[in-house]
């Protein structure tokens, strides 16, 4: 295993995870931009009990950390703690770029290099994890998670932050910090004929004049009872599918509640690893949805999916908060509805009847946002400066 680089990226969250998407982006845009030789280091999506270096390109590399997954939140960070110190201790690097810095796995391995190595250490803040998602785990896990944010932020030496939520509290701390978005890189080049899609229609099932919403998404908090009443209210009015990509996972009493809903208009597609598979979904659709909650998780994060959903010419519709809130009144990137669900179907069925025109015209304002502020040409200067 290959172990001089440049600048090493640990993420905390598995391939196909927000964080990981942030990462690798960061990456690429790095390697396009730059001779510099990166590593991306991160947990392994599935079971896997080893160390495993898979060569990208000559100056990109994945390594993935051990991982099976035997609970909901707990899947060997014990054992990747003690995998990623050693990597750290043996590895010559320049710096470290790292998220999930409110986990043990993260933070002490991390910290414990700082003090022998004295590398640089960066930090992307972009979850609320002690007194927000700590406390969905337990007690216990939220304490911890406040311990291990206060010792990593005290041993690094920037944080880099893509919501302005967390502004303020980064200016308490007397740290340098970049605001930066997650850089977008990859185009949706090739436009599919409309019968290159006829094979999904028929493996979802979709009707001919049915019409198509996606939405994408793995952690819903606080919006599954939103979509499902928002969907609910909208099938009284139109015929349609919705399908979800990703992990949406109704709770038992929604289950029973919406049960004609999720048979007859729900299609779970789950996580989809092939490139095209997801490209044709993303194409199929006729409106893109994106729901956020009102909570000191979703006003703080930062939902990188809209970059799933930019550029491909598509009507989207949001009840966003905090940052991406602050982005479709800058730039009209959608239909922007409030937060209840009467709104929220409204804005859906709005979407659904714009005129060509009107589609035109938020095609436009996408595009400009994709230009102006996930340009990966200046991402990737703005974390070199840092990193190097």
């Amino acid at each position: 295993m290959i172990s001089k680089f440049d600048f090493l990226l640990v993420s905390h969250a598995k391939p196909q995870i927000g964080t990981f998407n942030s990462f690798f982006a960061y990456a690429k845009s790095i390697n396009k931009c730059s001779n510099y030789k990166v590593a991306l280091i991160y947990p392994s999506f599935g079971n896997d009990l080893k160390i495993r270096s898979e060569k990208i390109n000559k100056n990109l590399y994945f390594i993935s950390l051990p991982c099976l997954n035997y609970h909901k939140y707990f899947n060997l960070q014990l054992i990747r703690l003690i995998c990623l110190f050693f990597i750290l201790l043996r590895f010559e690097y320049k710096s470290i770029l790292a998220s999930g810095f409110s986990q043990p796995q993260i933070a002490l391995p991390i910290t414990l290099i700082k003090i022998l190595k004295k590398k640089k250490v960066v930090y992307l803040w972009d979850d609320i994890w002690g007194n927000g998602l700590g406390l969905r785990i337990s007690f216990i896990v939220n304490k911890v998670f406040l311990i291990c944010e206060r010792i990593s932020l005290k041993f690094c030496d920037h944080v880099i932050y893509p919501s302005s939520y967390f502004e303020k509290r980064i200016s308490k701390l007397k740290k340098p910090s970049t605001k930066i978005y997650q850089p977008y890189i990859d185009k949706n080049k090739k436009k599919n004929n409309p019968s290159d899609l006829k094979y999904l229609k028929k493996n979802f099932k979709i009707k001919k004049n049915q019409k198509i919403i996606v939405c994408m998404g793995n952690a819903f908090f606080d919006t599954e009872n939103i979509i499902l009443k928002a969907l609910n209210n909208l099938k009284d009015h139109m015929d349609f599918k919705c399908i979800f990509v990703g992990r949406f996972e109704p709770s038992k009493k929604n289950k029973k509640k919406f049960s004609l809903l999720l048979k007859n208009n729900i299609i779970n597609a789950g996580f989809v690893k092939n490139r095209k598979f997801f490209n044709d979904i993303m194409n199929i659709a006729d409106l893109y949805i994106l729901p956020m909650a009102r909570n000191i998780i979703e006003e703080s994060r930062f939902p990188v999916r809209i970059l799933d959903y930019l550029n491909r010419k598509k009507i989207i519709v949001s009840n966003a908060t905090g940052e991406l809130r602050y982005l479709f009144k800058k730039y009209n990137l959608g239909i922007l509805t409030q937060y209840s669900f009467q709104s929220f179907s409204k804005g859906i069925k709005k979407g659904l009847n714009l005129s060509k025109r009107n589609k035109n015209l938020f095609y436009q304002k996408q595009h400009l946002a994709l230009v102006s502020e996930f340009n990966y040409r200046k991402t990737a200067n703005k974390l070199i400066s840092i990193l190097k």
